[in-house]
């Protein structure tokens, strides 16, 4: 049996270990390879890695997909993997779904997804923040993550009928999948 001095130990080591692979991912002297290999190994301690986000979020916003494409597309990954201490990163990944690199832009959008789907209940103010998003992508994940959340999204009842008025079709049916 563990104590629970040892659990507050192997928490401090994780949140180390996140820190120090942020700091390779952010490193840019390294090579592009170590760089995304520390971001992957991020995203294999999935929340556990929550102190890694910030950095991997400003990562986001600094790298150039046709410059850093390898890092880019593993910090994306790991940020999804991350789910929902990474909700942060939500944001920053929707303008990378209108990325014109295909493979990045469906990076963005599975670990949108990921992300969306690992949010608690608490976070339902969050998925309807996001059905009012420029990107009806966005919206229509909003939409099927509530639906998903079931009873525990009722508050949500009133803005999922909002977007049945929706100017995006799809949202509009999600909306009408989800009310069912």
């Amino acid at each position: 049996t563990l104590s629970f001095g040892s659990s507050l130990h192997a928490e401090d080591r994780d949140e180390k270990l996140a820190r120090d692979l942020a700091g390779v991912v952010h490193d840019r002297l390294a090579k592009p390879h170590a760089r995304a290999d520390a971001a992957r190994s991020l995203g294999k301690m999935g929340p556990r890695a929550a102190a890694a986000v910030d950095e991997l979020v400003a990562q986001l916003s600094r790298l150039r997909p046709d410059e850093d494409e390898i890092v880019l597309t593993a910090v994306v990954q790991a940020l999804g993997e991350i789910g929902y201490p990474a909700r942060s990163a939500m944001a920053p990944l929707a303008k990378l779904v209108g990325s014109n690199d295909i493979e990045l832009a469906r990076a963005a959008r599975k670990s949108s997804d990921q992300i969306l789907l690992s949010l608690e209940d608490a976070d339902t103010l969050v998925l309807i923040k996001l059905l009012r998003d420029k990107n009806p992508g966005q919206r229509v994940r909003a939409v099927k993550s509530l639906a998903q959340l079931g009873n525990a999204a009722k508050v949500a009842i009133p803005d999922l009928v909002g977007s049945l008025r929706d100017i995006d079709g799809d949202v509009r049916r999600a909306a009408l999948n989800a009310l069912k």
